[in-house]
């Protein structure tokens, strides 16, 4: 939100707001996912923006291919936060001190939404972050929601060989744009005995607004 009204937008949060009902969908619980695709289908048809934001690839995935096959209809102008940062030139002139980094893509941003290039094209934008690719940066992360919690021993080992990978790179700050594979990702950090750090694209381009302070009042 800092990010956006720095920049001249006006942003709404909706009360009343539900889960994308992802997460029931999976469970082959359509008609309970519809309920909620239904709900907030009708909460944002009151709005007139120019864009209906996330920052979870599969919210945004979710309510732009699967609503229609469930209810008839989706939200519109609904679209992932790097889209809209790059489609509205959000990084330019930003900045943070010296770094290197990798980037992981998210399965359901890269291969649900072929969204590849905007996430780097937000790094390589920022002064100062230096972009290192890790070997396959598409390989899942190991997360995959309830895919983790089932299949305990096949998600770890997925994540450990995610993990080498973004160790490899020798950068210290992985940046993703998944809530899900950030979490992911911090477990495996732990195992790991890794310090490296984690971050969201937004939380990058917070960062750097915040060392260019005449962004931010």
């Amino acid at each position: 939100m800092k990010i956006l009204v720095a920049k001249g937008y006006e942003v709404v949060i909706l009360k009343g707001e539900v889960c994308c009902g992802a997460p029931l969908r999976s469970f082959g619980l359509d008609e309970e996912a519809a309920q909620l695709a239904r709900k907030n289908i009708e909460l944002f048809s009151k709005l007139r923006t120019d864009a209906v934001i996330s920052m979870c690839p599969t919210c945004t995935m979710t309510i732009k291919d699967q609503y229609p096959a469930l209810v008839g209809d989706s939200i519109d102008r609904v679209m992932d936060i790097n889209e809209f940062f790059i489609s509205n030139d959000i990084t330019a002139d930003l900045a943070i001190a010296d770094r290197a980094l990798t980037y992981h893509d998210p399965c359901h941003l890269r291969y649900g939404l072929g969204i590849t290039e905007e996430p780097r094209k937000v790094i390589k934008n920022i002064q100062g972050a230096h972009l290192i690719e890790m070997q396959n940066p598409g390989e899942c992360c190991g997360f995959g929601g309830f895919f983790s919690l089932d299949f305990r021993d096949l998600s770890r080992t997925i994540g450990e060989k995610k993990i080498r990978n973004i160790l490899n790179t020798g950068a210290d700050t992985v940046v993703t744009s998944c809530p899900g594979c950030m979490m992911q990702l911090e477990d495996l950090n732990r195992q790991a005995n890794s310090r490296i750090r984690i971050m969201h694209i937004v939380e990058l381009v917070a960062e750097g607004m915040h060392t260019k302070k005449d962004h931010f009042s």
